[in-house]
């Protein structure tokens, strides 16, 4: 059910900026967190899928997903990807980490990176 929400939001956003329209394919550059543990395939599956039944037409769709890893800031001045990561999948989506800074072991580190989800770019074709 996650990854389904996930695909809903990027499909209306691309809907938003296509309506109307008419084209043979697109190419879609989609940066994904890691820590919301989306299963890329079914991300893909359901993208595409939601994509031609909303969109009503016969057009291919090219996704490359990539995945971004956990970064954070620290106070004692850490600001890198995470080392050290303690991230149970089911309080992932609830945005629930336990996060530690591979430099003073500080439990409490800012997360800069790592549970986003962004449609980068669409090429119409």
């Amino acid at each position: 059910m996650h990854d389904i929400s996930v695909a809903e939001a990027v499909v209306d956003s691309i809907y938003s900026r296509l309506e109307g329209e008419d084209f043979d394919g697109l190419e879609i550059d989609l940066s994904l967190g890691h820590l919301r543990f989306h299963d890329t395939d079914k991300v893909e599956f359901w993208i595409e899928n939601l994509l031609k039944k909303k969109l009503q037409g016969d057009f291919e769709v090219s996704l490359s997903v990539d995945i971004l890893e956990p970064k954070i800031d620290c106070s004692c001045g850490y600001s890198d990807k995470v080392d050290k990561e303690n991230v149970e999948e089911k309080d992932a989506h609830h945005g629930v980490y336990d996060i530690e800074c591979p430099k003073c072991g500080s439990d409490d580190p800012s997360l800069v990176s790592g549970e986003e989800c962004k449609v980068e770019r669409v090429k119409v074709e």
